[in-house]
C-alpha cells in the first residue's frame, strides 16, 4: 500500500467534512420539517419544504467550501512558481 503525503490526507479530510456537513444539514432541517408536520398536524408540507431548504443550504455550503479549498489550491500554486522562478542566490 503507498504511503499517502499529508498534503493528501488533509485535502481528503476536507471532502470528508464537506460531505459530512452536507449529510448533518439536509437530517437536522428534514428532522425539524418532520416535527413542525407533527406539532402543528400538517404532515407531510413542512417535511418536504424543510428537506428541501436543507438541501440547498447543504449543497450552499459544499459549494462554499469548495471554492474556499480551490483558492487556497491556486494560492499555493501561484507562491511555488514564484519561489521556482526566483533566482538562486549564490
Amino acid at each position: 500500500m503507498p504511503e499517502s503525503s499529508p498534503k493528501r490526507n488533509s485535502d481528503l479530510m476536507q471532502f470528508a467534512d464537506l460531505g459530512l456537513r452536507l449529510a448533518v444539514v439536509v437530517a437536522v432541517f428534514t428532522y425539524a420539517g418532520y416535527q413542525l408536520d407533527a406539532w402543528l398536524s400538517t404532515a407531510p408540507w413542512f417535511l418536504i419544504a424543510f428537506c428541501f431548504t436543507g438541501v440547498t443550504a447543504g449543497m450552499m455550503s459544499v459549494v462554499r467550501g469548495v471554492n474556499r479549498w480551490q483558492a487556497a489550491e491556486a494560492k499555493e500554486r501561484s507562491e511555488a512558481k514564484e519561489r521556482s522562478e526566483r533566482p538562486k542566490s549564490t
